[in-house]
């Protein structure tokens, strides 16, 4: 076989495992070689000219880095992508990201995408993992039903977020999930909310928003009490009347 042939047919290789139909250059080839060798893998793709990726359905994991500094802007991840990598996307351009897997492990994969605006859960998802979306450009967001825990810093330093949904179905809160969320202003909980730990203490409140909060606690009457960190400045706006109606439930507020 020619050298002409080979690199032909190693092109037609590549295609048929991406699902590309453009031409590739050498590099190109390099490139996505480096992605595909395993046939179940996809990255490290180091290279800022990336502009789209389109996950093929053979591809079962997105490595560490794979995506760093790409300058994608949206991006679904198909429900057969089983783990997402460190920093998989960090400092990226994306703005828009769809998860179709509720059952993949992502960890810190979003952390550092300061631009990311929208992200779509899959149902079923069951956890924000610890990092996850830290330092991420979200300025709103509604944390499905049926979420159960929200891991350490998931959405911490998240300085642009000001409205934010959490579900009664959250039982598990690490203190730090929402450290440094110094924009958000506008905290809502489910009815019935029962989790300890949540701290909002380096959040601005409206009292408003607080007031909704105490309303949706759930009420610990006859066990025992619960604690709802919302700082000093926070509480300095409430009204004794607004603070008995997390007290009256057995709630205490720090």
């Amino acid at each position: 076989m020619s050298v002409k042939s080979a690199m032909t047919a190693l092109a037609d290789a590549i295609r048929s495992k991406t699902g590309s139909t453009e031409p590739l250059s050498i590099e190109d080839m390099a490139r996505a070689i480096e992605g595909i060798h395993t046939g179940v893998d996809i990255g490290p793709l180091l290279d800022g000219s990336v502009t789209e990726v389109i996950i093929p359905q053979t591809i079962k994991n997105i490595k560490a880095y794979a995506l760093y500094l790409s300058r994608i802007t949206s991006l679904t991840i198909p429900k057969n992508i089983e783990t997402i990598g460190v920093y998989a996307l960090s400092y990226s351009s994306i703005e828009s990201l769809t998860i179709e897997n509720a059952n993949v492990e992502w960890g810190s994969a979003f952390r550092f995408c300061s631009s990311l605006k929208i992200i779509n859960f899959p149902n079923g998802i069951r956890s924000i993992p610890g990092y996850a979306l830290g330092s991420a450009g979200i300025e709103s967001l509604m944390i499905p039903q049926g979420t159960e825990k929200l891991g350490g810093y998931c959405l911490g330093s998240c300085n642009k977020l000001h409205t934010l949904h959490i579900p009664s179905s959250v039982s598990q809160i690490e203190p730090s999930a929402l450290e440094r969320c110094t924009a958000l202003a506008d905290v809502t909980l489910g009815d019935g909310f029962n989790a300890s730990r949540l701290d909002l203490h380096w959040c601005p409140l409206t009292v408003e928003s607080m007031v909704q909060i105490l309303g949706a606690l759930a009420n610990n009457t006859g066990t025992t009490a619960k604690t709802l960190t919302l700082g000093t400045t926070n509480l300095e706006k409430l009204t004794d009347e607004q603070i008995a109606i997390a007290t009256n439930k057995n709630w205490t507020l720090a």
